[in-house]
Parts: structure tokens; C-alpha cells; sequence
């Protein structure tokens, strides 16, 4: 059908965007069928295989399921390593969520602030996803065109607003979630000089709390604080990363 094939070529033209490894169950990898032809006969083989199992068969379709202007959400055909005993791969698919910056070459980033007296410059913020109270540190999404140095500071003039003293580069590619997230993101110090606005552009961030290296693992051994009578959580994994890093390259 050509619905088929247009949903399939859809695919493999961002696979070919993303330019990433495609892996090899043989070696022990997550293989991608990368292929038109065999990406078909993966889902007819996958959707018998549901029905005999009481399974809906349309989860055997693969392919862009959903976008919008921030992401992809994919179900890819995948062949996974063969179990022992066994000779042939396991058919079957694997969801991922790709931001589509990322597929024009526009990283992520996450910064680890720190001011001129030392102290870590954390955002409170609520986050939606987990539906909670956090403080951590600071990220964007790099726009098209936008120079990594550029990125880096306008997420801190909106979301920190003082002027930057230095960047120190602590990870090329930190990976966030090894389930779903299919990106990595790099990592910055980034250390500012002067005093804290009582607002900033990004409405996302209602404060911010600035903690000595001290303070902040204290909290960190409770895992969360308590702000104006709210918890904020602090076992985020960027920030908790971040600063490991910073602190085992004697940064801070």
C-alpha cells in the first residue's frame, strides 16, 4: 500500500538525518532494520506473531507515530541478539523520543552555575513531567543556526540573568535516559559574576537558591529542601551529574 511506503520512506529519511549507528545483533547490539522491503516484512512477521498472542497487531507497526514541533516520537523495527540456545535474532520494535533540533545538529545543554562567592545558582522550578517541585541547574535546546556559545548564553541571560565570567566544558554527551530520550546532551560550568535579579525572562523559573559545594550535598544526602514551606525535590540527574563532575576535576 502506498500509505505503507510513504510511512516507511518518512522513517528511513530521518534515520538518514540522524546518522546514527544502526548497531548489529551479532555483536550484541539493538539492530535497526533499516531497510524498506525488510522493515515490511518485520511488521507482517511481528503482527502474526501479536495475533497468535492475543496481541493487538497494529502495535507492530513502526515508524514516526507522532510529531510536532519539538520532537519525534518513534516506534522502530528492531532486531534484538538471539537468546542463548538460539541462532536467529528476536524480532521486534523500540520506542524513542528524538528532539528534532537534535536531527539538525543542534545539541541540548545543561549548565552546573556558579557565582563569584562560589555557590551553585540552582533554579526552582516545577516540572511537569514528574509533577514536581525541583531545584537544579540550567538547560536549553540550541537553535537553528545558533553557535554553541550563543545557546549557552541566552539560557543563562533568561533563566540566571547575570553576565558570564567563563564556560568550562565538563561532558561531550551526557546520556539522561537510557530508555526513551534519544539524545545526548553536553555539559557546561558555566561561572557568572554579580547579583541575582529578583526575576528573569523564563517564566518557567519562579527563583533560584544559591548553595555552597557543602550545602548542596547536604541536601542531596536528604534528597530534597524545603523552600517557603515547599519541598523541592534535588535528585535531578543533570545537575546531580554536573556537579559530580565539576567536583572531581576540582572545579569547585
Amino acid at each position: 500500500m502506498k500509505q505503507d511506503a510513504d510511512r516507511v520512506a518518512a522513517y528511513l529519511e530521518l534515520l538518514k538525518r540522524l546518522g546514527e549507528p544502526l548497531g548489529d545483533w551479532r555483536k550484541g547490539e539493538v539492530e535497526i532494520v533499516a531497510e524498506a522491503d525488510a522493515i515490511l516484512a518485520h511488521e507482517r512477521a511481528l503482527a502474526e506473531r501479536y495475533a497468535s498472542q492475543g496481541k493487538d497487531p497494529s502495535l507492530a507497526t513502526t515508524g514516526i507515530m507522532y510529531q510536532d514541533q519539538y520532537v519525534w516520537f518513534l516506534r522502530e523495527p528492531v532486531l534484538f541478539p538471539p537468546p542463548a540456545g538460539h541462532e536467529e535474532p528476536v524480532r521486534g520494535t523500540y520506542i524513542r523520543i528524538v528532539y528534532k533540533e537534535n536531527a539538525n545538529g543542534n545539541p541540548s545543554i545543561f549548565l552546573l552555575t556558579v557565582g563569584a562567592d562560589g555557590r551553585l545558582i540552582l533554579n526552582r522550578s516545577y516540572k511537569h513531567p514528574v509533577r514536581r517541585w525541583l531545584v537544579d541547574g540550567q538547560g536549553t535546546i540550541a537553535r537553528s543556526g545558533e553557535a554553541l556559545d550563543d545557546s549557552i548564553r541566552r539560557c543563562v541571560r533568561d533563566e540566571i540573568g547575570m553576565p558570564i565570567l567563563s564556560m568550562t566544558y565538563l561532558s561531550p554527551g551526557f546520556i539522561s535516559d537510557r530508555g526513551v530520550l534519544g539524545c545526548r546532551v553536553p555539559m557546561f560550568l558555566v561561572r557568572v559574576v554579580g547579583e541575582l535579579p529578583e526575576a528573569v525572562d523564563d517564566p518557567t523559573v519562579v527563583g533560584h537558591v544559591a548553595l555552597t559545594p557543602g550545602d548542596y550535598e547536604a541536601v542531596l544526602k536528604e534528597g530534597s529542601m524545603e523552600i517557603g514551606g515547599v519541598i523541592h525535590f534535588a535528585h535531578e540527574g543533570y545537575t546531580v551529574t554536573a556537579y559530580t563532575l565539576a567536583k572531581l576535576r576540582g572545579l569547585l
